[in-house]
């Protein structure tokens, strides 16, 4: 009845505890264990060992409340200003304060104040997009706040009340009354600590008393003269002591950061993590032209929860617009969907907004950013004007192309293009028609897009024989291409009508890819035909005008450049603030792209360094994702996108590769080391020496085929264990299934990346281990059981002869033959079988040297004597 009870104990079966009852069920009844005083040692033993844990537990429990604790005030200190949360006793929050009983309730509490304060977090960064979602934004924000307030009024409760009291002196208690005191206002009160003023005693004192910017505008339209007057009239109103007062001395005025090198400043981060630094990281990438660095450095920041100083939008559409080439370019649809829905807003922002829009407003009018051009009134009046000159020519709502400054030559050139574009399409169709890509499945989807009926050949062949007539039908067969999404869903139907017979699973990675590239290249060659034939009866109806607009532009950028450029000097200067400096430095390039295309200047300083991370006309989102190419520490899909839980590591390895100024040759190599293959091919076409890239090349093939290799036998080894796994009794049929299925999918078709695969080969191999090694010591415990047993059951000799079996099944961790083993003694001992000691002799080991030397001499003698092979064979 004792045995059943302990088997039926719910509470032990799901415990630990379970296992240790198992075992000493089989020791034996007389077992010297089992005496009275022993077991009663046993028992008090465990108890004074479980009042042990119990206290340690009940440390660990205090311990992980206060770090839940010391996390909200570190982490969530605006949040606290933002609630108020000063006016509670928060900073006396202390685990040592809770009662026992009550700790782990109250470390939930704390736990759920940390969720809903990061989910407040979450929220402030969403944009709502219509109506609906600003309600239910709205909703989702009240909501959290109110949640918030209450769990933070319940936690101060919760201490307030189990806080012990302060012991009070005699002194204190007389002090006290003496001497009352006030009480310090509190941030957002007055010293009276009255609630701060409403909105219509705010709106009466800004009638009352103008603010600081209207006091500065109305001091600038009477002049710097009258200024001067009146600045000298109240210094002779105002009384001059006669007597030299004392006051404290003020602290000196904390002069802002200047501008540093990029190296400097991501150096300076690897000892003091603080967000001002980063921030100076911000602008110095800014300042150095790495508009993508600077972009994937806010994300990265953004979603770590840290302040950004710039709007990663406004990154976006302003490196965009250092790649922008025409108006025909695929980066106008990804600069317009921004400019849509963005604008800047602060003086920062609208500098950079204008060297953002400077040049894209006049070659590629329909990016729309000629709204974010600012007005006179927003900037200095240089950078006003300059506003004023580019908006006026844009309204046009013509773009500026490089040949329209040679007037009554353009018709001629445009005609040259025409002719060019066209003999282009032709031979890009006769490439693809040839061009065999990586997998032949690939290769059959671009055959069916160039052929006679195929999407490309549609779009193509009105080009390549210049059919100006068939404008309109061109147009409205690339809108089907205009996303690359679109392009790919069109892939996908291809690829399953060519597949019907076998479903596959879609095209991802680089094949894809290739085929997005072919596409891409076939309608922007097209749309480029297209704007070229537009353009061409544009200047034969109204060239005369055209050239007047494009010379009345050319003038007003020449009148004001002087002041535009003593402008960007002083912007420039070495004392000025970091914000400032930047947009000097990210102004100066934007301007200088608008007058060397207007001939004003030389063009020397117009070729945008990474150009190649836009090449092939990817979206501006794929072309920015290729900044990241330089960190191969952070994770990427195939499509180069990192995943949304690594953004927020994208900013320390961002720094790390900046202080050791990593070259890009560098993180190719790290790419191939890893591994990855996936995107070495476009790493490489950007290096610019012919012998390295050669040579990286040449690496990277043979470093593929070497990876490729080591996967086929990696899966060969691993499918050879699960089957010795399963032969061993380690594993049942659906542990079997489930390792063989995810071993399977690590023998892909053609790979370029390794690393996740062998990791789950590494994976499988490692369960097997374990299981072997838990199967062991399962069996190891058996054979002690049955051991103690046997001393008592047969000869020394014999359990010699067994030990000797065990020991070597046990080094050579045979799972099998131990189990078998055990199983014969098991009968033994029941008594179901006789002793047999064959079962546990040693195996007859050959001596292949001796057998070979006792039949060396008949062998010999049969190749001198016999006739033939047949023979010896059969003497043999």
């Amino acid at each position: 009845m004792g045995d059943a009870k302990i088997h039926n104990d719910e509470s032990l079966k799901v415990t630990r505890w379970a296992n240790v009852i198992e075992e000493l069920r089989e020791w034996p009844s007389d077992a010297s264990e089992w005496e009275s005083d022993q077991v009663s040692g046993f028992v008090e033993q465990v108890r004074l060992i479980a009042d042990r844990k119990s206290d340690e537990r009940k440390k660990a429990g205090r311990m992980h409340l206060q770090r839940a604790l010391d996390q909200l005030r570190a982490d969530y200190a605006s949040e606290i200003v933002f609630f108020e949360f000063e006016n509670l006793d928060i900073a006396n929050w202390l685990a040592a304060d809770c009662p026992t009983d009550e700790v782990s309730e109250r470390a939930k509490t704390v736990g759920s104040l940390l969720e809903q304060l990061n989910g407040l977090r979450l929220l402030k960064q969403q944009s709502p997009e219509n109506f609906q979602e600003t309600r239910k934004h709205r909703t989702d924000l009240n909501d959290t706040e109110d949640r918030i307030n209450s769990l933070a009024k319940q936690l101060d409760q919760g201490f307030a009340a189990t806080k012990p009291e302060p012991e009070q002196t005699q002194d204190e208690e007389v002090e006290d009354d003496d001497d009352p005191g006030t009480e310090p206002p509190k941030p957002g009160k007055g010293t009276s600590g009255d609630r701060p003023d409403s909105d219509e005693q705010l709106e009466e004192k800004k009638e009352t008393h103008p603010s600081e910017e209207e006091s500065k505008r109305e001091t600038s339209s009477t002049g710097q003269k009258d200024e001067a007057e009146r600045l000298d009239k109240r210094e002779e109103s105002e009384p001059k002591p006669t007597q030299p007062t004392t006051s404290a001395p003020q602290p000196p005025e904390k002069k802002p950061p200047t501008l540093r090198s990029v190296q400097d400043v991501a150096a300076l981060l690897q000892k003091d993590d603080s967000d001002e630094n980063w921030e100076s990281l911000s602008w110095s990438l800014l300042a150095e032209g790495d508009s993508a660095g600077a972009y994937w450095l806010v994300r990265s920041l953004r979603a770590s929860g840290r302040d950004v100083p710039v709007a990663p939008e406004l990154l976006t559409v302003l490196q965009g617009s250092r790649w922008l080439e025409d108006d025909a370019d695929s980066l106008v649809r990804d600069i317009l969907e921004i400019a849509s829905d963005w604008a800047p807003q602060t003086t920062t922002e609208k500098l950079l907004g204008l060297a953002a829009a400077l040049r894209p407003s006049l070659i590629a009018p329909h990016a729309g950013l000629v709204g974010w051009l600012p007005q006179r009134d927003e900037v200095n009046p240089a950078f006003g004007a300059l506003s004023d000159a580019i908006r006026v020519f844009a309204r046009a709502g013509f773009p500026l192309r490089n040949d329209d400054l040679r007037g009554v030559e353009n018709q001629a050139i445009i005609n040259e293009k025409i002719d060019g574009t066209a003999k282009d399409a032709g031979r890009l169709l006769e490439n693809n028609q040839n061009r065999r890509l990586i997998i032949p499945r690939a290769t059959h989807i671009l055959r069916y897009l160039v052929e006679r009926e195929g999407d490309l050949s549609f779009i193509l062949t009105p080009v390549k024989d210049n059919q100006v007539d068939q404008i309109v039908q061109v147009r409205e067969r690339i809108l089907r291409f205009q996303r690359r999404a679109q392009i790919v869903d069109r892939i996908h139907q291809i690829d399953q009508e060519l597949a019907s017979s076998r479903p596959s699973k879609p095209l991802s990675g680089v094949f894809r890819d290739q085929l997005v590239r072919s596409v891409e290249e076939a309608v922007t060659l097209a749309d480029n035909w297209c704007s070229l034939i537009e353009q061409q009866e544009f200047v034969r109806n109204k060239g005369d005008w055209w050239t007047d607009q494009v010379k009345e532009l050319h003038d007003h950028i020449h009148t004001v450049r002087p002041e535009i450029k003593s402008e960007l000097d002083l912007m420039q200067r070495d004392d000025q603030a970091q914000p400032e400096a930047a947009c000097g430095y990210v102004l100066r390039r934007a301007f200088d792209q608008v007058v060397g295309m207007l001939g004003l200047e030389e063009q020397s300083n117009m070729k945008e360094p990474h150009m190649w991370m836009r090449r092939e006309s990817i979206s501006l989102q794929q072309a920015l994702a290729r900044r990241l190419l330089w960190l191969p520490e952070v994770s990427l899909d195939d499509d180069g996108y990192p995943g949304e839980d690594n953004k927020a590591e994208i900013a320390t390895f961002l720094r790390q590769s900046l202080a050791e100024e990593r070259e890009l040759s560098t993180a190719c190599s790290m790419r191939i080391e890893g591994q990855d293959f996936r995107f070495t091919d476009v790493l490489q076409s950007a290096l610019k020496d012919d012998e390295e890239r050669r040579l990286f090349v040449d690496r990277n093939e043979e470093s593929l085929k070497g990876s490729r290799t080591a996967l086929l036998e990696g899966v060969a080894k691993v499918r050879s264990e699960i089957e010795q796994g399963m032969v061993d009794g380690l594993l049942v049929e659906k542990e079997r299934t489930n390792m063989s299925a995810a071993m399977e999918t690590a023998a892909i078709e053609e790979p370029l990346r390794f690393g996740p695969l062998f990791r789950r080969l590494d994976d499988i191999e490692k369960q097997l281990k374990q299981k072997r090694a838990d199967r062991l010591q399962e069996l190891e415990s058996q054979w002690a059981q049955i051991r103690q047993v046997l001393e008592q059951k047969i000869q020394v000799e014999q359990l010699r002869t067994v030990e000797v079996f065990f020991d070597k099944a046990f080094q050579q961790s045979d799972t099998r033959v131990v189990d078998e083993g055990l199983a014969h003694l098991r009968e033994v001992l029941q008594g179901e079988r006789e002793w047999e000691s064959a079962w546990f002799a040693p195996p007859y080991e050959r001596d292949i040297l001796t057998e070979f030397q006792v039949a060396s001499p008949v062998i010999e003698s049969g190749l001198t004597s016999l006739g033939n092979v047949n023979q010896l064979a059969s003497t043999l």
